[in-house]
């Protein structure tokens, strides 16, 4: 009967110096892969927290700015910023009223169709 030492020795030791290198420096690389990306995770969410925060002033400036470019009130509905395909802004309901000559003067009124 061939006992458990004499199959070692007989597949030449059981797992060879190369092959336990070869295990353990792919144990280091996947603790560091593992790590890398929740790295990136935690870094793509900080940046779309940010973005989220940030549409907020960015808005008030873009309004402020047409604002002073026109000398008119001016009005956007809606404001997003995105990293989907780059860096993307889209707006909605950008209204930009005639400078006032008088009060009141090239604001739409209620009771007039659009």
């Amino acid at each position: 009967m061939v006992g458990h030492c004499d199959v070692k020795q007989q597949l030449g030791g059981g797992i060879d110096r190369s092959s336990r290198i070869f295990l353990a420096q792919a144990s280091w690389l996947t603790w560091i892969g593992g790590g890398a990306l929740v790295l990136l995770a935690v870094l793509a969410g900080t940046i779309a927290f940010l973005l989220h925060r940030a549409e907020p002033f960015v808005r008030a400036q873009i309004v402020e700015q047409l604002q002073n470019h026109f000398h008119a009130r001016v009005e956007l509905d809606s404001f997003h910023m995105s990293l989907a395909h780059g860096l993307r802004a889209e707006g909605r309901g950008l209204r930009i009223w005639p400078p006032n000559s008088k009060s009141g003067a090239g604001e739409p009124q209620a009771d007039q169709p659009h």
